[in-house]
């Protein structure tokens, strides 16, 4: 009986020291006040409660050695949705089924915390699906499926299998849109986007889902509603700016916008330039002298005699500036085409081996901004901006969202598109190049700007001139 009290008194302990610790790391990432975060043992699911800023670790599934580990990838898990997923859609009103915006929405908010998540979902799919007990085939289940593919992605050899009501043919193509619309979702840029894909695959499979739909979450969801995945969400529009998920119902696939890459990087060139861009935005932040202490035991004379004491000097190099993100706006319009754009092309390029960066491109043929993630960057090489006018409106509210925003483009505008760009001054930090043909254009359209004929006028050090010349100050706040 005492050892019975004594390791139910130490199984306590360690839950509380595992919570003290999870809520540390949490609070550290979301940055919430009044934080905290709480274990229940007796719970298979987890979430977080905004309202009450309270995350929840369900411990049910999890025992053993692996409890602290995967208590852990727990909490990076719904931090990713504290941080990334918008609590402004209305969950309980979809027009789909919920599981499969959770299965995407997580598909979406797991590679942004930049963890390996693989030993958590490894254990998952061993506890509910290879040991599970019962008739029920849990592989042929479509929602099941969609998790398992998604499982996949992090290294888990899961299987899936097909369902009755799908000939060959069917399942193939069943499979292959779940691949389709995960990989998408990945890329997505914000909670009504993967909704968006969610409702697509819906509605090509209504017929199938319908029959398996319940009011048991599928299996290996850790969220089992809407109200334990809502996050934080986006910034409120800003008055006066045009905020892109307006147009959340004409959304354009961006894959459908990258062909066969039409030219070569320089990587080279890139790297040398990425090399004077950092190397110009950093200064000595201070010197000082640190006197040496030798052998093992403390020498308490030195440190009260300096002049005894041997010392070196140390030199710390710290940024001029704290870019927290910033966001890169290639001109996809047909007077980029060529020379121009790829040449923006290498300047997004060159800025994402010093910053935090988010590319995009904008174009009248897609009435929403074409993101780029950096993992794809390279997708850039496909894209080939043959026609088409600016959309810089199709930007809405985000450069608000980053330390600036810098455009890169010839500045060929609309009317419309040019009051747009002179507005968010007014919310943003932002800014224009441009490497190409002459253009006159850009001072009309931005206030700050910079222009070069070609690459080879040393780009690295123009841009970091024109960073410090014109951000320094407002950026390092």
């Amino acid at each position: 009986m005492i050892a019975l009290v004594g390791a139910a008194r130490a199984n306590h302990t360690n839950l509380d020291s595992l919570r003290k610790r999870l809520e540390l790391l949490a609070g550290f990432h979301t940055g919430a006040e009044k934080f905290a975060l709480r274990i229940d043992p007796r719970s298979g699911e987890s979430s977080w409660d905004f309202k009450r800023l309270v995350i929840q670790i369900g411990l049910k599934r999890i025992e053993g050695r692996d409890v602290d580990s995967l208590a852990e990838l727990l909490m990076e898990h719904e931090v990713g949705h504290v941080m990334h997923t918008s609590r402004n859609i209305d969950l309980k009103g979809l027009p789909y089924p919920f599981d499969l915006l959770n299965i995407l929405e997580d598909a979406r908010i797991e590679p942004k915390r930049e963890r390996d998540f693989h030993p958590l979902h490894a254990h998952f799919y061993r506890k509910i699906y290879l040991e599970r007990e019962g008739e029920e085939n849990p592989f042929a289940n479509p929602f099941n499926i969609g998790i398992l593919l998604r499982w996949q992605r992090w290294g888990v050899a899961t299987k899936t299998e097909k369902p009755p009501e799908l000939d060959d043919d069917q399942y193939a193509e069943f499979i292959e849109d779940w691949n389709r619309f995960l990989d998408l979702s990945i890329d997505a840029r914000s909670t009504e986007h993967a909704g968006g894909h969610a409702q697509d695959l819906y509605e090509k499979w209504n017929f199938l889902f319908d029959k398996y739909k319940s009011d048991t979450p599928a299996l290996g969801l850790i969220e089992g509603s809407g109200d334990a995945m809502a996050g934080k969400g986006p910034e409120s529009p800003q008055e006066g700016v045009v905020d892109r998920e307006e147009h959340s119902d004409d959304t354009i696939l961006s894959a459908n916008f990258f062909g066969d890459p039409w030219f070569e990087w320089d990587m080279p060139f890139i790297q040398e330039q990425a090399r004077i861009l950092r190397q110009l935005l950093t200064v000595p932040s201070r010197t000082e002298k640190v006197y040496t202490l030798t052998g093992r035991r403390f020498d308490a004379r030195r440190m009260e005699n300096p002049p005894l004491a041997p010392f070196k000097g140390v030199t710390e190099n710290l940024s001029v500036i704290a870019l927290k993100r910033l966001l890169c706006a290639l001109d996809g319009s047909g007077s980029m085409q060529y020379g121009p754009f790829m040449a923006g092309c290498f300047l997004a390029y060159i800025l994402s081996l010093v910053f935090p960066v988010d590319i995009c491109i904008t174009t009248n043929e897609s009435k929403l901004p074409i993101y780029a993630p950096l993992k794809r960057i390279d997708a850039l090489r496909g894209f080939a901006a043959w026609g088409g006018s600016e959309n810089y409106r199709s930007l809405g509210s985000d450069p608000s969202r980053y330390s600036f925003t810098l455009f890169l483009t010839d500045a060929c505008v609309e009317e419309e598109d040019k009051r747009y760009a002179r507005g968010l001054n007014k919310i943003a930090k932002v800014g224009a190049g441009y490497v190409g043909n002459p253009s006159h254009r850009l001072e009309d359209v931005f206030l700050r700007n910079f222009y070069a004929e070609n690459l080879s006028q040393n780009v690295g050090r123009m841009v970091a001139l024109f960073i410090k010349r014109h951000f320094t100050r407002r950026l390092a706040s």
